[in-house]
């Protein structure tokens, strides 16, 4: 296929997402064959954005603006990352800041096409027909908006700049060198100087340990980073092999897959999941819910400690001596965690 062609198809591609999404269950179109044609692509979709008027321009920047109040967490962002990094399948998360940029970085599955779509769209998401995403919406990373009303993604064929109802392609990112390899995916967020530090960060992630991790299915490693590429803060597991047994739950017998988990700072952990019928009338709110879920325990080795509720990653505190973790929705498990 020549350039032209490419380029066209690459047009087309942009064109029916944008008109059609959400009437086509699982809609497909083809991914941009280079990065000109996806240069292309993410052209026509700021053109299309453009294009739109009034009231549903207004209501498009209205609900953007409202992503940076989703949480009174400014640095909320941070997790939504992680979040997205892990249905990604990232092992691992980098966070650097230099002068008047925050950039954030992981090596799971680089962006595609309806990414790029649902990143510009609050509310829009590319998960609804997965049933193990926690992710939330297409406005997770829109959080990051508290820092910035700016957000780059760079990954793949695409660099793009996502503002407020504007996609526009931009250069290619330079980044250290070492800080992160070809295939990675890197949001850059622009920043007034002296509105976020290192400390800041440093604290927000003192706010975790190492078990925050417990419950990701990939990430094994999340590092802040400085100037000098050197670990600043770091959290990180090491999972052991998993085996299965069966053992008598709520009086049936159901196999139980288990694994010895470590921290880096030499807590031991035995994670425990099964799979159970999901609750009956609970829906996961914009995602795919399946009849089975799988709940996952983790009991400290050492003794009692802080109990935590987690949808993959912490969200609410409980009494229980033990974690406990199960992807349903952030809201309905930190409910039941506060009985």
């Amino acid at each position: 296929m020549t350039e032209i062609d490419s380029t066209t198809v690459a047009i087309a591609a942009a064109d029916r997402l944008f008109d059609e999404y959400g009437e086509e269950a699982g809609l497909a179109v083809p991914e941009p064959a280079d990065r000109a044609a996806a240069r292309a692509a993410v052209t026509r979709l700021g053109e299309r954005f453009a294009a739109l008027r009034g009231a549903v321009r207004h209501v498009l920047a209205r609900s953007s603006d409202q992503a940076a109040h989703l949480s009174d967490d400014d640095l909320q962002g941070l997790s939504e990352v992680v979040q997205n990094a892990e249905d990604l399948g990232a092992s691992e998360v980098r966070i650097l800041l230099q002068q008047g940029e925050l950039l954030l970085a992981h090596n799971g599955a680089p962006v595609r096409l309806p990414d790029v779509l649902a990143l510009a769209m609050p509310w829009l998401t590319t998960k609804e027909e997965d049933a193990e995403s926690t992710g939330r919406f297409g406005i997770g990373l829109m959080t990051l908006r508290a820092i910035s009303p700016l957000l780059e993604i760079h990954s793949g064929h695409y660099d793009v700049r996502f503002g407020n109802s504007t996609v526009t392609a931009v250069a290619g990112l330079r980044t250290p060198s070492g800080f992160v390899g070809p295939e990675w995916t890197v949001l850059r967020v622009p920043f007034e100087d002296g509105s976020l530090t290192v400390g800041d960060i440093s604290r927000w992630l003192s706010g975790w340990t190492d078990s925050a991790l417990l419950f990701l299915r990939h990430v094994t490693r999340i590092v802040l980073l400085g100037g000098d590429l050197r670990p600043l803060r770091e959290l990180r597991l090491e999972r052991g092999r998993e085996k299965a047994e069966h053992l008598l739950l709520g009086g049936a017998m159901r196999q139980v897959r288990l694994r010895e988990v470590e921290s880096a700072d030499g807590t031991r952990w035995l994670h425990c999941t099964a799979v159970v019928s999901a609750p009956e009338g609970v829906r996961r709110a914009g995602k795919a819910t399946a009849d089975t879920v799988a709940v996952s325990l983790a009991i400290p080795r050492g003794g009692p400690a802080p109990g935590q509720v987690h949808v993959r990653l912490p969200v609410t505190a409980t009494a229980l001596p033990f974690r406990i973790g199960a992807c349903v929705t952030d809201l309905l498990w930190a409910q039941a965690g506060s009985h």
